[in-house]
């Protein structure tokens, strides 16, 4: 069992340092396995029995909006939890849950995670706050993919995980790979590749890599909206992105 990674992922969700007799139980009933790309963690109709804690690797969640469309709703990483909103609702999965890179995850079990819970409420609020971000960040998705351009689709993701993955300054950065963009955005890697460099051209993002730079949060906003905004001036985009490509 890992257990320092566990120790690490309730030490920041608490906000402060958890004894370790306090998390001896769960460590010792949780379960610890390698998933190789394409596994299924859950499908919909399954018990939601377990809530997950990601090591290593990435899964993605998908919504099925008719039997023959799958929309990605969100794409978890290292340190974060798949599953927990089981932890108050006790029902069947409504998602897809698939590995899309080596994983490494620890399974807890929904009965004993809740006893842990139980004795720590502050780790419960923390908790259920980050269920009630990622289900209200689902729904977001789920209505842009089914009524918004891809540009507006592209720009509320790109904001979206922004505020997820911790960036709070006033230019922001993502890091996300070209296809789990797509499969967020509901379109195909070409024609993000080519929004992505609208984007940029227009001064709203610049990219290094896998790494995106948030220039211009309002004109993102107004994307997002399917709203028609100014290119930023070419003075930012010489200072913070080098000049175009």
């Amino acid at each position: 069992m890992h257990a320092k990674p566990v120790h690490d992922f309730f030490r920041r969700l608490a906000i402060g340092v958890l004894p370790p007799s306090s998390l001896a139980f769960l460590v010792e009933a949780a379960d610890t396995r390698q998933h190789p790309p394409g596994s299924v963690i859950h499908s919909p109709g399954d018990p939601a029995e377990h809530v997950y804690l990601i090591h290593a690797g990435r899964i993605a969640l998908g919504r099925r909006a008719s039997p023959h469309r799958v929309i990605t709703i969100d794409i978890r990483r290292s340190g974060d939890v798949v599953g927990e909103g089981c932890l108050w609702t006790a029902t069947n999965w409504e998602d897809d849950a698939v590995v899309v890179a080596p994983a490494l995850v620890t399974a807890f079990a929904r009965a004993c995670f809740r006893l842990f819970l139980d004795d720590h409420p502050g780790v419960e609020r923390a908790l259920m706050e980050q269920a009630i971000a990622h289900r209200d960040a689902a729904l977001r998705r789920t209505f842009s993919v089914l009524n918004r351009s891809v540009r507006a689709r592209l720009a509320a993701v790109l904001l979206d995980m922004g505020e997820q993955q911790g960036c709070r300054s006033q230019h922001r950065a993502v890091r996300l790979r070209q296809r789990e963009l797509a499969a967020l955005v509901g379109a195909t890697r070409e024609t993000i590749a080519v929004e992505l460099q609208r984007l940029e051209r227009d001064g709203f993002i610049v990219r290094r890599g896998e790494v995106i730079a948030l220039l211009d949060l309002e004109g993102l906003q107004a994307c997002a909206c399917d709203a028609e905004p100014q290119p930023a001036p070419r003075a930012r985009r010489s200072q913070a992105g080098g000049g175009s490509r």
